[in-house]
């Protein structure tokens, strides 16, 4: 039977078998995944995988993988930039991309239905990812999705040697430990060396002994075995009952030899998985939901208290941190956030809460589900964020904690309206106004229709959103991540800023916060540098990029990739900056002396159709000093904005 038929044939399509595959170097582990994912293809049906390549070290690979990791990660950048060895800079790679592999198993699942197979190529050195964090978070989100299996890769004609024979299974023995999953044990090259000398020291203890005598340097001058021999005596007894939950076959990547018998060993670990690895897993996912239950439980009566608080009689308590200033933030880092995000067509859904009827899914955000509903006593069309509180393990997540607490006091046209909070079945819904689209759609839509947006658009939207940002940071609200894409319009081409999950109150000027906020294109050349004091002007600068990419009809003044690349574009632009232009620059902390020196461009051939005081206030919002940048107020009176009428 061929290796997908099974799935193939049977009435209920079974979820694709995840194979990861692990070996030390040389052990041809590559070309062996190149053999499988050739012999997948030569089915009839075809059966192809997907293959996702994790080694960010690699040269090149023998097949054309699905996801690549070094597509998201440079390795040679990460060395360079971290200082690191080549060991160094996997590890890192690997702990960066792990960090999005969220979407990645959503790629992968939207995919389950049309595949058989998932294979996973891991980095040759192989302790990088058999025990690093980031190799077990990979291994365990996706043993917890699909069904998975370990294919430890072994080089047969190097193992011939009893001690190299028990190096490699004491490896095998560890990663099983490790992971706890069916594990195949694949000897390769056997067109090189038959393995079957290793089949015979598994199975027959007395025969691996007899070689360990015969081979030289296992016993002293007096002819008694030396410490060495009588240890690899011992653990050979040890590993008598590892080997009885092992598979193993051989297999020449070269000829093909034994496939066929590897992937029968692969439908076989798939009820080794079902049988006894899942029924493990959720054992432990029960626990874990009935432990988070009351935790959850009692962070929402909490939280709904707090907000039932007389805010009449305490007019200030929305200024103040409701949060532990020192809390690590590091979910602030690169979050990208589409509140409503209509690329594509809203879809029609069932869903009802205690006044809403449902109408389309509209979007992700930073922490749940976006719907387009209709409030069923008003017959309004709100938006309405589900907040997603099973992934969380303290209860009410701490974005959405903000966003609820910041919105409650913030009553302005150009502030997206919290309508109302809605707790029903253990879940928390926030409902706020619906607006039609945001600004990266406005203007992508506007440049598709042959119709770009006009200058007076564009002085409007920009006074708008200073306008709402003054209303902030009047009531001492920093936003720190504004982006066309958290700018909301309406039907009446009227503005208003929106997801406040990174905002925070400020209580004085200038404050230590971290650093990795603000989408990278948007962010502020302090914050880029490392600064951990900032203010209002953060924001300010975001304006300035976010007015001038509008005014260019859609094309980011700054699209860097990286936050190096991010610094060096903004330089290439208006000059690397110095003492004299930016004081106390210098002590910035990702701050170098060896930076490229950049004489700053002429703006205006960026923003050509901008008029002489719409380029100065571009000019004002992109300056480095933040002492001199302009606030809110002060744009506000520019002469660019002399004859706006709202």
């Amino acid at each position: 039977m061929e290796a997908s038929s099974s799935a193939q044939d049977s009435t209920d399509k079974k979820k694709p078998m995840v194979i990861i595959t692990i070996g030390m170097a040389g052990a041809g582990k590559s070309t062996f995944v190149q053999r499988i994912n050739s012999y997948l293809h030569s089915l009839e049906p075809p059966s192809p995988p997907y293959i996702l390549n994790l080694d960010p070290a690699v040269t090149n690979v023998p097949f054309e993988p699905n996801i690549d990791i070094r597509d998201t990660i440079n390795y040679a950048e990460v060395m360079k930039q971290y200082n690191l060895g080549p060991n160094g800079g996997i590890m890192t790679a690997l702990n960066l991309f792990t960090t999005k592999f969220d979407q990645v198993l959503n790629l992968v699942e939207k995919r389950a239905e049309t595949l058989d197979y998932v294979i996973l190529d891991t980095p040759g050195q192989i302790e990088i990812f058999t025990w690093s964090a980031s190799g077990a978070i990979i291994t365990d989100a996706v043993a917890s999705s699909l069904p998975t299996v370990v294919a430890y890769i072994i080089d047969t004609p190097r193992t011939t040697a009893p001690a190299t024979f028990m190096s490699n299974m004491l490896y095998a023995c560890s990663i099983l430990y490790k992971t706890k999953l069916p594990f195949i044990l694949v000897f390769n090259k056997t067109d090189v060396q038959p393995h079957d000398f290793a089949l015979e020291w598994m199975h027959d203890f007395e025969a691996f002994q007899a070689a360990l005598a015969s081979h030289q340097g296992t016993s002293d001058e007096d002819g008694e075995p030396t410490y060495m021999n009588s240890l690899m005596n011992s653990m050979s007894l040890v590993l008598d009952e590892f080997y009885q939950h092992l598979k193993a076959v051989g297999v020449s990547s070269m000829t093909g030899d034994g496939v066929k018998e590897f992937f029968e060993a692969v439908e076989a670990s798939r009820l080794e998985y079902e049988n006894e690895y899942l029924p493990e897993l959720e054992k432990a996912r029960a626990a874990r939901e009935e432990s988070l239950r009351a935790v959850k439980e009692d962070s929402v009566n909490r939280l709904m208290k707090d907000l039932a608080v007389d805010r009449e009689r305490n007019p200030n308590a929305a200024l103040v941190d409701r949060w532990d200033p020192t809390e690590e933030e590091d979910d602030d880092n690169e979050t990208e956030v589409n509140i409503i995000d209509r690329s594509e067509s809203l879809s029609s859904m069932p869903f009802s809460s205690p006044q809403t009827d449902g109408i389309a899914i509209a979007g992700e955000g930073t922490y749940g589900v976006v719907y387009k509903a209709r409030d069923v006593t008003t017959n309004q069309v709100v938006a309405l964020k589900k907040i997603r509180l099973e992934a969380e393990d303290e209860g009410v997540p701490s974005t959405a904690i903000r966003e609820i607490s910041l919105l409650k006091e913030l009553k302005d046209d150009h502030v997206v309206k919290l309508l109302d909070i809605v707790h029903a079945d253990q879940k928390l819904y926030l409902v706020f106004e619906f607006l039609d689209v945001d600004l990266k759609r406005y203007m992508d839509n506007g440049n598709k229709a042959g119709n770009p947006m006009s200058l007076e658009i564009v002085k409007k939207f920009t006074h708008q959103l200073t306008s709402g940002l003054l209303y902030c940071h009047s009531h001492r609200i920093l936003h720190r991540d504004l982006k066309p894409q958290n700018l909301l319009i309406d039907k009446h081409d009227n503005l208003k800023l929106a997801d406040f999950g990174l905002a925070r109150a400020f209580g004085i000027p200038m404050r230590t916060y971290t650093h990795e906020v603000v989408t990278l294109w948007y962010r502020a050349p302090e914050v880029l540098l490392g600064s951990r004091h900032y203010s209002t002007a953060i924001d300010m600068w975001s304006v300035g990029c976010i007015f001038a990419e509008m005014v260019m009809r859609g094309h980011p003044l700054f699209p860097g990739d990286s936050e190096i690349d991010q610094i060096f574009k903004i330089f290439r632009v208006l000059g690397t900056p110095n003492e004299e232009i930016w004081p106390g620059v210098a002590q910035l902390p990702d701050y170098k002396n060896s930076f490229p020196h950049w004489a700053p461009q002429d703006l205006s051939r960026h923003v050509s159709s901008l008029d002489e005081d719409g380029l100065d206030i571009l000019k004002l919002f992109l300056t480095y000093d933040t002492a001199k940048r302009i606030s809110a107020k002060r744009a506000l009176n520019h002469p660019y904005f002399l004859n706006y009428h709202s």
